[in-house]
């Protein structure tokens, strides 16, 4: 009788922590996938679907350069195994990506677009086709009391975060301009490459509020809500353990940005996609997608706690002519002789409160600002 019992206790203890066991794994606070990062909950939200209701949070995530084909062709290089929660999106929709005088944009032009509701022309940002300066979606969320970011992979002046951040006539035209108009610009957070550019502007960055740092370590210890990070040059950002990945910077823009009351906007852009189309490199191009997609996953997380932020994913163009064919992906699957931009129209893919605004669309590239604009509840 009395080994009976033993018996009896010892199957009610494995079993109590069998359940324990299965309880922590399915409902840790923390969980990590197999590549270190956030899964999505389990549990789905429903988002609001109502226009006349206000977004309080905006994420705007850019793949430079990644069309539709882009992202299936990622698929099918990291394997059946894995999948982008990119494809997991249900409201999907298209953007025409020309310019005002050109057919095929470049990124700054298609920036502009994006930020300020303006057409202009090739490679101006931030300005509209006479030169006079654009307010851009930033600049309102400011007139609003919200929080702004701009984080990149690349440089910071480089045309994409340009565009949201300084006016140029031309991009590549008065270089020794552009730190200075973005720290003028009061951008709450900046974060990508270029820390030489910030550094001569030291005391102008004191001036307006900013603390500056260049490594991860600081980065992540820094506890200012108005900061600059710029990561030395942009072959060496990612390939050093010092510097940190586009997924961290914008998680850590996102624990900042989310202690404003009245809300945020958050541009981030996953800009080297375009530079491994350009390079014809298959392999590095599928990595920078999956980069762009583990953005998103923190977003979407963010997202499902805070269900009044509206997730927005889409690019400035497409670049290389990327095709499907027969066989393995490589460099002859790009079409366009060299590898440049493309007029094809690219994906938008949304998530979170008011997302069906994009679902099965076709829409200019200067209506993604008017559609925030408006979802935001702003006025001009």
């Amino acid at each position: 009788m009395f080994n009976k019992k033993i018996k009896f206790f010892e199957l009610i203890l494995f079993m109590c922590l069998l359940f324990t066991s299965f309880a922590c794994k399915n409902n840790s606070t923390s969980p990590t996938d197999e590549y270190g990062y956030v899964p999505l909950l389990e549990k789905d939200v429903e988002y609001i679907q109502d226009a006349s209701k206000q977004v309080k949070n905006i994420i705007l995530i850019l793949g430079d350069g990644m069309g539709a084909n882009q992202v299936k062709v990622t698929e099918m290089v990291i394997g059946e195994n894995r999948s982008l929660d990119l494809r997991k999106l249900t409201s999907v929709g298209q953007i025409k990506t020309s310019c005002l005088d050109n057919y095929v944009t470049d990124s700054a032009a298609a920036a502009t677009a994006y930020a300020t509701g303006v057409k202009t022309v090739y490679e101006r940002a931030g300005k509209d086709k006479d030169g006079n300066d654009l307010k851009t979606i930033l600049d309102y969320c400011h007139e609003n009391g919200k929080m702004t970011a701009v984080v990149t992979d690349k440089a910071l002046s480089d045309a994409t975060p340009l565009a949201f951040t300084a006016h140029l006539n031309n991009r590549y035209k008065e270089p020794l301009t552009i730190a200075p108009q973005q720290i003028k610009s009061n951008v709450d957070i900046m974060l990508g490459s270029g820390a030489n550019k910030f550094k001569a502007n030291q005391s102008l960055m004191e001036e307006y509020g900013y603390d500056f740092v260049e490594t991860k370590e600081a980065l992540m210890n820094l506890k200012s809500n108005k900061y600059i990070g710029a990561f030395s040059n942009l072959n060496k950002m990612m390939e050093a353990s010092i510097y940190p990945t586009l997924p961290e910077m914008a998680q850590k823009a996102l624990s900042t940005l989310k202690t404003c009351d009245k809300g945020f906007f958050l541009f981030v852009e996953s800009g080297q996609i375009d530079n491994y189309c350009g390079d014809g490199n298959i392999q590095k191009m599928a990595e920078k997608v999956v980069t762009l997609d583990r953005v998103l996953r923190i977003s979407m997380n963010f997202a499902k706690e805070n269900p009044d932020t509206l997730i927005i994913v889409l690019a400035d163009h497409e670049t290389g002519g990327l095709v499907i064919k027969d066989g393995t992906p490589d460099k002859t699957w790009f079409t366009e002789e060299t590898r440049y931009h493309t007029p094809v129209n690219v994906p938008v893919y949304s998530y979170g409160m008011n997302s069906n605004e994009f679902n099965g669309k076709t829409i200019e590239n200067t209506e993604v600002f008017d559609i925030m604009f408006r979802l935001m509840g702003f006025q001009k």
